[in-house]
């Protein structure tokens, strides 16, 4: 048992490790939650639905923005064209 719960944590944190797209999953679960008066439907399936959606909307902008980040920049290259 207690080597599944590790598993289980380890995947979470693996998962959820990025703020992008743990704002994503929470955003995710909250509209899954609101969206059950305009569409109806079976809670926990709303919610993981509209979760997945937030996480994968989350790891796509965490992904996009990280590739921003002035340390990710390649060098800019500088030509010695001799002389004096």
């Amino acid at each position: 048992m207690m080597k599944m719960t590790r598993w289980l944590l380890l995947i979470l944190l693996t998962l959820f490790q990025d703020s992008f797209v743990r704002l994503g999953t929470l955003l995710g679960l909250a509209a899954g939650y609101g969206s059950l008066q305009v569409i109806g439907g079976e809670p926990w399936i709303n919610m993981s639905a509209y979760g997945f959606i937030g996480w994968g909307v989350g790891a796509y902008l965490g992904h996009h923005r990280s590739g921003k980040t002035p340390e990710s920049r390649p060098p800019k290259l500088k030509v010695h064209q001799g002389g004096r």
